[in-house]
């Protein structure tokens, strides 16, 4: 018998809800719930799997950059104003480019796409933000709106698609020159940055502190930048995605479905009276209780042992 050479496997919202309803017994196989218990199940669904995304997951760390503007110390880090993304294309100008140009002659435009967002360094040491109109070659580019100065040839240009999300955590930042060189930066406590006396004085940054938001983040550096051709690269967590609808999937990987079926199920057991003492509820918090420490102690990077003390546990 031949195996199936296929590795898709995963199940939809529907199928994890139907499943956990079967599991502690309230609906079987084949069974419909009423529409107050799989809205009930989806809620329950979404609060706990929101739940464990608080927590350190290798899938969830992303590394992102960040594109810093000379004099500004204070970076609001979201999905839809922000200046940075977790993946992005770098090119140079190939000619210089004069006080309202909009058509812009590029190294290369591989990569790009119309309505990316684009940034041009200009002479003046600023960044223009703008969307890309067109991509007209494979060395040219239209921009929405007009260079406010001149920018010489061999100026730096970033496109990006997507602004990366709200980091919920952000484990730590290096900070990468022209030269490709990355320096760690130190983080900082609320109190040690609320005490820096002068936040002004302006260099490389060498110090952040991050203050999470509910839609967004903040991150306050030190020193205040004064060169943008320094980026900072922001190893974070980001959230885990909802479950909005019968056909989505689980923003986890497979291997959490078993696990996230039996506490599911555990948390769907008052729909039909089933109590903590029931036997197949204790059956099944058992069987929950030991999947989770399983996957807990393989999603964790493969080194050899260290101690880390992490502000959430104190």
């Amino acid at each position: 018998m031949a195996t199936s050479n296929s590795y898709d496997f995963i199940s939809n919202e529907s199928e994890i809800i139907n499943d956990a309803y079967a599991t502690i017994g309230i609906y079987f196989p084949g069974e419909t719930p009423s529409a107050e218990d799989y809205d009930y199940a989806r809620r329950q669904l979404n609060r706990m799997i929101k739940f464990w995304g608080r927590k350190k997951h290798l899938w969830t760390t992303r590394v992102g950059t960040l594109f810093l503007e000379s004099g500004v110390n204070q970076y609001t880090l979201d999905a839809s104003t922000a200046k940075w993304t977790d993946s992005y294309v770098a090119t140079t100008l190939s000619a210089a480019e004069a006080l309202g140009q909009t058509a812009l002659s590029v190294t290369s435009s591989s990569g790009m796409t119309a309505a990316d967002i684009v940034g041009i360094v200009l002479d003046d040491g600023t960044w223009h933000w703008s969307t890309i109109s067109t991509v007209n070659s494979s060395v040219l580019i239209t921009i929405n709106d007009a260079l406010p100065s001149a920018a010489a040839s061999g100026n730096e240009v970033i496109t990006f698609t997507t602004r990366a999300q709200a980091p919920i955590r952000i484990e730590w930042v290096v900070r990468r020159d022209s030269s490709g060189v990355d320096i760690e930066l130190e983080r900082l406590s609320r109190y040690e940055y609320d005490t820096v006396s002068d936040k002004s004085v302006a260099g490389d940054p060498v110090s952040y502190y991050y203050d999470p938001k509910i839609s967004n983040g903040t991150l306050f550096v030190y020193q205040t930048p004064d060169n943008i051709s320094t980026k900072l690269r922001i190893t974070y967590r980001r959230m885990v995605q909802d479950v909005d609808s019968s056909t989505n999937t689980i923003d986890f990987p497979v291997e959490w479905e078993e696990c996230i079926i039996l506490h599911l199920a555990l948390r769907l057991s008052s729909v039909g009276g089933i109590g903590i003492d029931d036997p197949v509820y204790v059956k099944i918090r058992e069987q929950a209780v030991d999947t989770l420490q399983s996957l807990l102690e393989f999603d964790q990077d493969n080194l050899p042992l260290q101690l880390e003390f992490d502000d959430e546990d104190v």
